[in-house]
């Protein structure tokens, strides 16, 4: 259409940003999930399986509550803003900002999980063994 009115579609910009915002914070919520968020290893590596342990649920627990707070904050910007309209889309931006309550929520829960399976990890393993 841009090229054929020979003016762009106003409208495609701001949904592409609002659907790559969407994108991003759901996508986030997966990677938390199958732990493929980047990570410096050094001091991981260099402590035994006991501290290791703890380091693994202390990050674990700083990333949910930092996620928590994110969510936290996310809700009250989208509430603040939820009679803000997107001029092009003639929709509450609202609908753009409830991605990062939504998003971290996800993600709080993902990386809550995946603490959940790296603790029961050992004891199957230790019940197979005997």
């Amino acid at each position: 259409a841009r090229f054929v009115l020979e003016a762009p579609a106003d409208w495609s910009e701001v949904l592409t940003r609002a659907l790559l915002i969407w994108t991003v914070l759901l996508g986030v919520a997966l990677a938390f999930r199958q732990g493929m968020m980047l990570g410096v290893e050094l001091l991981r590596n260099l402590l035994g399986t006991f501290y290791r342990r703890w380091l693994d649920l202390l990050v674990s627990l700083i990333c949910a509550g930092f996620l928590g707070f994110l969510a936290w904050i996310g809700g009250q910007m989208t509430w603040r803003v939820r009679f803000q309209t997107v001029p092009s889309l003639d929709i509450s931006i609202s609908w753009v900002y409830i991605a990062i309550p939504i998003g971290a929520t996800l993600a709080a829960i993902a990386v809550l999980a995946r603490l959940g399976d790296s603790a029961e990890t050992p004891a199957l393993r230790n019940d197979a063994q005997g």
